[in-house]
């Protein structure tokens, strides 16, 4: 049988400056080439990019060729091996196969199919068949014409449309069964041109191999587990030796580069292979760098490679910091990596450190902590890359369940897609940090040893310059324009008209209004603001909006309640009116409308005057009104209102919501908005808040009695706790009047003298909480995955354990992440008892809880971190053109 085995294209944006590919050859094709024609079938293969840039980059034409050369060649197969970022080059190609070959059997294989085989053949319809894993004994089936079932590791479509996914087959447990790579199928000389990416800088004659397959280790970004099982098999060194001196005779190289993980996983087998490569004269012949893990290096060891011809050796160091060490699960600590940096520029091998940015849960700190590493590690090269997820690994697999993934494959390290930013960082921010790390630590880092290295060769140093070095100043000049772009992002100056459907008086502008807007204007924001008042509320406003530090232009509305509709309706007509009159005249850039009645106010007079509508929602209000009795979810109202709301997430210019579980169900529902989002929650400023030794109180904080809060159940609660807890008493703190709390706490059966009310304002807060041992909120949970309780930041900047209701917004994840309180599933005395077993267990930690608690407080809901979020949403909006 025929079989055409192509390599796809990436994207036409990275296609056009990733130089780096054209020097690798696709060798897994080349092995599966092998088996098949040492089986008796014809085989061609047909690599994409290397048509592409024959032919200057022309697309169209490509296909032509690619498609010409597959009906010349007669092909009844045409097999596709795919990364995650070509996959969508099979999707389109293999159409125009079918298109002009009906009957041909297209196949896909590769890295990216046995993360999502079912996804991928649901995208690409027009493939007919996937193979997970290895490749060589699956397409050796197909083109034997076994029948599809009885193929082992295959995904296929049944001629009804379904699909069906077959056992895995076992692993190649012998490698040397599998002949060399046939690369006299490819051209060798093309791939083999003196260049600095192979060779890593040397700027040789260069090609890599493969020793073994498979890893132990069980990365959680890395996705060889998911072909090689986790199960590590080896070519022989006798083995090794005869493709190294085939190569030598063939294509004249004068380097290799032992592209798997593992090709020096023990001590044996380094001493094998490098007493071979002496005995065979390849030290004299050929350099040669290698991959190796930080976990088996030793003074003596790279002493023996550098003996036996070894002039370059690469690590996955990954991080600086030994917390997103951790948390990628690398197995290995920070001072190891550090040890292993000294070794080996002692040495005198060059080394190169990998790096991954932008991992899910990097901080700042984080990032930092990585530049230091860098800078104190001294590597030879530094490779710095994006976090991307790839299919099927761990980490993909928990931001797929948490909807944070690029709808795209191929977005995936697309420089024309915008990415998500995965970091716990604002994206302007984290991109800040990585051009300006790119620029001034990396670039100078890689071009001042490519210039130690070749030195000695002028002429070739000139010709890698002239033909390579397209990337490096693309690279280069993209992160100029992006900081370029950032720095013009600057707020300083900037006019925001802030609006709010309530008081500037009242409590909530205090601790999600004022609180984020004295940051702001620390750094040069302009504040104009447009508030709905009271008539007994005009002068608390006064004075509040006088306190905020800086000159702010103020207007307000008189606030209208009855009838509702109309009240409300009347007030959005009038505040219409008003922000296009402080629009025209304040010069306003950025229109910040918090909630949904003024996002409605800000809409038609920020289209009117094209200025930017940022939309803060702050949770959805409709389902708010239904969890707190006050609409019907069956009621016109409700309805309207949640029309309303999804129509100006679509037409904002920019959006917050306050959890991470709401941005998740958003981008689930792939309505193409969630590239303008950003998740804010409700912050707090934690240096307000210290932590001395603490009584037996609960405390709980909330508006009003029988709206959204629970009273019944958490006294209900605090009954059952204050069994375990001596002396407990609960601490309500609202404006609510005590007797109706009372009242409440009579009927559960709660004495009275173990319940304190206090009505207190939003500055004796932080003093109240230091006087509790646990906060305690319950909340109907109607649709509140959408809600981020202030509370719940400050009841954890007080240092304090929090018990809550399952289905609160980040709740549940934060507490049990961090361990920091307890989680009820559901209201029954069961229920009851097993939270208060747990939460007397965790307060018994003491000091080591509290200061656990003000941890997940820095890290969840520090105000510093909302305000660079605000900031950031700012410098966007007002820097797009």
């Amino acid at each position: 049988m025929k079989v055409s085995l192509i390599y796809p294209l990436l994207s036409k944006a990275r296609s056009r400056v990733d130089e780096n590919k054209q020097y690798w050859p696709p060798l897994g094709l080349a092995y599966i080439a092998a088996v098949l024609r040492e089986n008796g079938h014809a085989v061609q293969i047909l690599d994409r990019d290397l048509i592409l840039r024959k032919n200057k980059l022309d697309f169209d034409k490509t296909d032509k060729l690619t498609l010409n050369f597959i009906k010349a060649f007669a092909a009844e197969i045409v097999g596709f091996s795919a990364t995650t970022p070509n996959v969508s080059d099979v999707n389109a190609f293999s159409e125009k196969v079918k298109k002009s070959s009906p009957e041909i059997m297209t196949v896909i294989g590769g890295p990216h199919c046995a993360g999502e085989p079912v996804a991928t053949l649901r995208m690409c319809s027009c493939i007919d068949a996937l193979v997970r894993g290895e490749g060589e004994m699956a397409m050796l089936d197909l083109a034997n014409s076994v029948p599809l079932e009885s193929i082992g590791s295959l995904t296929y479509r049944k001629s009804d449309g379904s699909v069906v996914s077959n056992l895995d087959r076992p692993l190649i447990e012998s490698l040397d069964s599998v002949p060399f790579p046939a690369r006299d199928l490819l051209d060798m000389g093309y791939y083999t041109r003196p260049s600095r990416f192979i060779s890593r800088n040397f700027s040789l004659r260069t090609t890599h191999i493969f020793t073994a397959r498979g890893c132990p280790y069980n990365c959680h970004y890395c996705a060889g587990p998911l072909i090689g099982r986790r199960m590590v098999r080896y070519h022989s060194p006798q083995r090794v030796v005869a493709e190294i001196e085939e190569l030598i005779d063939k294509y004249s190289i004068e380097a290799v580069y032992f592209a798997e993980d593992m090709f020096l996983s023990n001590r044996n087998r380094v001493q094998e292979m490098t007493a071979l490569f002496k005995q065979h004269d390849i030290h004299k012949k050929i350099s040669w760098m290698a991959q190796i893990s930080t976990n088996i290096v030793s003074r003596e060891l790279l002493a023996m490679m550098k003996d036996a011809g070894c002039v370059h050796v690469e690590y996955g160091f990954e991080s600086g910091s030994q917390r997103i060490l951790d948390l990628m699960n690398k197995r290995t600590s920070l001072e190891r990596n550090k040890e292993v940096a000294i070794l080996t520029r002692k040495s005198g091998l060059h080394f190169q450190g990998n790096f991954i940015v932008g991992y899910p849960g990097e901080r700042e700190e984080d990032f930092k902590k990585t530049v230091s590493f860098i800078k104190e590690a001294r590597p030879s090269n530094v490779s710095l890359n994006i976090f991307m997820p790839l299919p099927g690994t761990e980490i993909y697999k928990k931001l797929k369940d948490e909807g944070r993934l690029l709808p795209n494959w191929d977005d995936l390290g697309n420089p024309e897609t915008p990415q998500i930013n995965y970091a716990d960082m604002p994206p302007t921010h984290f991109e800040k940090l990585y051009f300006n790390t790119k620029l001034k630590v990396i670039l100078p880092i890689n071009l001042l040893q490519f210039i130690k290295d070749n030195v000695r060769h002028p002429f070739r140093l000139f010709y890698v310059a002239a033909t390579q070095f397209k990337s490096v100043i693309t690279r280069a000049i993209k992160a100029v324009t992006e900081l370029r772009r950032i720095k013009g992002m600057r707020v300083k100056d900037a006019n925001v008209l802030f609006i709010a459907y309530h008081s500037a008086s009242y409590p909530i502008m205090e601790s999600q209004g004022f609180a984020y807007m004295s940051g702001l204007v620390e750094e040069g924001v302009k504040y104009s603001i447009l508030t709905f008042e009271k008539k007994n509320t005009i002068l608390e406003s006064c004075q509040r909006i006088s306190e905020l530090g800086a000159p702010v232009k103020w207007r307000y509305l008189l606030y209208h309640s009855k009838p509702r509709f109309l009240a409300t309706s009347r007030d959005i007509l009038c505040g219409m009116f008003s922000v296009l009159s402080m629009v025209r005249k304040g010069k306003i850039g950025v229109i910040h409308a918090r909630g949904f009645i003024p996002a409605l106010i800000g809409f038609l007079p920020a289209r009117f005057c094209r200025v930017k509508l940022f939309f803060d929602t702050r949770g959805l209000l409709a389902d708010k009104y239904v969890g707190g009795g006050l609409l019907s979810p069956r009621s016109a109202t409700y309805r309207l209102m949640r029309f309303g709301e999804d129509y100006l997430l679509k037409k904002s210019d920019y959006f917050t919501v306050e959890t991470n579980k709401h941005a998740q169900i958003i981008r689930s529902s792939k309505n193409g908005v969630s590239d303008k989002m950003e998740v804010i929650p409700c912050c707090v400023n934690i240096k307000k808040f210290h932590r001395p030794l603490k009584s037996n109180n609960f405390n709980s904080n909330h508006k009003k009695v029988g709206t959204w809060y629970l009273i019944g159940e958490m006294l209900d609660f605090f009954k059952v706790a204050s069994e375990r807890i001596p002396n407990a008493c609960f601490t309500f703190l609202t404006h609510d009047e005590p007797e109706s709390i009372y009242s409440i706490a009579k009927d559960k059966g709660v004495d009275a003298s173990r319940i304190a009310v206090k009505a207190l304002k939003m500055q004796e807060i932080p003093d109240s909480l230091n006087e509790g041992q646990a906060g305690i909120f319950f909340i109907n949970p109607y649709k509140r995955y959408n809600s981020s309780p202030i509370k719940f930041g400050e009841y954890l900047a007080s240092g304090m354990p929090v018990i809550v209701n399952s289905g609160i917004g980040d709740c549940d994840e934060v507490i049990l992440k961090e361990k920091t309180g307890v989680v009820i599933n559901d209201f029954s005395l069961q229920e009851y008892e097993r939270a208060a077993t747990e939460l007397s267990s965790l307060m018994s930690e003491g000091h080591i809880l509290r200061e656990r608690c003000v941890r997940a407080a820095e890290r969840h809901f520090s105000l510093d971190m909302g305000i660079k979020k605000y900031r950031d949403i700012y410098g966007r909006l007002l820097g797009e053109k």
